[in-house]
């Protein structure tokens, strides 16, 4: 055996395990629905085609980490503005993206699909039911106390 030879195997031997082993899965499937937990502020916003009317909602929502949320808003639909309150249910799939559904307190659900980014710091949503192009983002609220 040459002296390349005998230097090169055992580089090669570490290269075929590195090949043949997996890494590990939370390397690649970060998140679940404890990903989404605590205070997150948002806006949604666009227009509900079916309904031919423009619409928006800022507020904020409280999440368990379990799967449920509530919270509070103040929302715009077409000329109409008012507050208002919702409750829902959320999941998180392991490719940290996910779906929510809202239930206002006036009874009109909603389907949201959304992606997490930033650790879950951030969440990109979009409302997943036919006839609304509606989109927005969610932040995590942090407060820094002096």
């Amino acid at each position: 055996m040459s002296v390349l030879t005998s230097r090169a195997l055992p580089a090669m031997l570490v290269l075929g395990l590195l090949l043949v082993v997996p890494l590990p899965a939370h390397a690649q499937n970060p998140c679940s629905t404890e990903s989404v937990e605590g205070a997150y502020g948002f806006t949604v916003s666009g227009t509900n085609i079916t309904a031919n009317v423009q619409f928006a909602v800022t507020g904020r929502f409280l999440a368990d980490g379990k799967g449920h949320f509530n919270g509070t808003g103040t929302e715009a639909v077409g000329p109409n503005t008012g507050h208002t309150t919702f409750k829902g249910t959320y999941k998180v799939q392991p490719d940290c993206t996910g779906s929510a559904t809202f239930i206002f307190a006036n009874g009109v659900t909603a389907v949201l699909d959304f992606v997490l980014v930033e650790d879950g710091d951030e969440i990109f949503i979009i409302d997943a039911d036919p006839g609304a192009v509606e989109t927005g983002t969610a932040k995590r609220q942090s407060f820094r106390h002096h």
